[in-house]
């Protein structure tokens, strides 16, 4: 009887992992969308995020994928190297072209690992960059955005 249950443990993987694969087929996939990966610093996109942007920029998506990066990861006078590197990654993850990469260089966004950027400043630059007449829409319609999805870290890594 103690090798029937070893017998029967691999049929049961395999059942759970047929179940689970048939799971992920039912995720919904962002198609047509403008998208903008927001990121704190050059290399983030890369270390964090290469998969989620190689899905993303897939032709066949149809997505409009830009990334914002809120500093140029200048705290060791690297910066204008940094800046190009974030480009060039950016390039071979999937982005049409150049210019949908933008990089602030904010003293407000240090490219610091011990200071914690104000929520309020981060607020006000992602409205004004992506829901600018949002001040002026009257309170009983939507603000009009300049993208569909917003992807970012976990809410404490800002």
């Amino acid at each position: 009887m103690y090798w029937l249950t070893w017998a029967f443990i691999p049929l049961v993987v395999f059942a759970l992992w047929l179940y689970t694969a048939q799971l992920s087929n039912g995720f919904p996939l962002f198609q047509g969308k403008r998208i903008c990966l927001l990121i704190a610093h050059p290399d983030d996109e890369a270390m964090f995020f290469a998969p989620t942007l190689l899905a993303l920029t897939r032709p066949e998506q149809g997505n409009h994928v830009k990334i914002l990066c809120m500093s140029s990861g200048n705290a060791d006078g690297l910066g204008d190297v940094r800046k190009q590197e974030l480009v060039k990654s950016a390039m071979m993850l999937g982005l049409r072209n150049e210019d949908d990469v933008l990089i602030i260089e904010d003293k407000n966004f240090p490219d610091s690992m011990t200071t914690t950027w104000h929520p309020r400043l981060l607020s006000n630059l992602l409205t004004t960059a992506f829901a600018p007449k949002m001040a002026s829409t009257p309170s009983t319609s939507a603000p009009v955005a300049s993208i569909d999805v917003l992807i970012t870290f976990d809410p404490t890594a800002f």
